[in-house]
């Protein structure tokens, strides 16, 4: 009988002890900003997740919009890629001379990089006939914000605005106003660096 008992006292220490440690862990605190940690099996399956902020060296928020097809665009798409998600208008005057500089940029300095032109507040009918006058290569992918549920949730504050992502989601900065070739090859360097730990 105590064969049975003592190894049955043993199991029970140590499955309580596991549970008691699991329940410390700072990711399962109520009062953590953290977001929920992993299980096992969902490590295998791919990373863990992080908090999300426009703050450069955090994850980028990710979203869901419509594309002018009507498909629906996510950040997280573009995971192995660098993005520079750009918020933009058809009654911005400094946007019209933009897309051309970004289509140069992509085409000559950056083949890797895609550019997420996410239009805010316009209907989709002005933003179609603003494509139609211009001609843009497949690494500028559109979508529509009229609610400007994204443009609020990254903390934009002018119009144009850009946030620079790199390849594995990292928010590695912002700017406001007119991108130019000098901004975007430092933003580039910025992209490929090396994150400071």
């Amino acid at each position: 009988m105590n064969r049975i008992i003592v190894p049955a006292i043993i199991l029970m220490i140590l499955v309580g002890g596991a549970y008691y440690s699991l329940q410390n862990l700072p990711w399962l605190n109520a009062g953590s900003k953290k977001t929920e940690a992993p299980l096992i099996m969902d490590l295998i399956k791919g990373p863990q997740t992080y908090e999300t902020s426009t703050t450069t060296g955090y994850m980028a928020p990710d979203f869901r919009l419509p594309t002018i097809g009507n498909k629906d665009l996510r950040l997280t798409d573009y995971l192995g890629h660098p993005v520079i998600v750009y918020f933009w208008n058809t009654k911005c005057p400094i946007c019209a001379n933009q897309f051309s500089v970004l289509n140069n940029f992509l085409t000559y300095y950056y083949r890797g990089a895609i550019v997420l032109a996410i239009n805010v507040g316009d209907p989709e009918a002005s933003i179609v006939e603003y494509i139609g006058k211009n001609q843009f290569i497949e690494q500028v992918a559109f979508a529509s914000d009229i609610s400007e549920t994204v443009f609020a949730s990254y903390e934009g504050s002018a119009i144009p605005q850009a946030f620079f992502v790199d390849k594995n989601g990292i928010m590695r900065g912002s700017f406001k106003g007119e991108l130019t070739s000098a901004i975007l090859n430092d933003a580039k360097k910025l992209l490929e660096s090396p994150i400071e730990q």
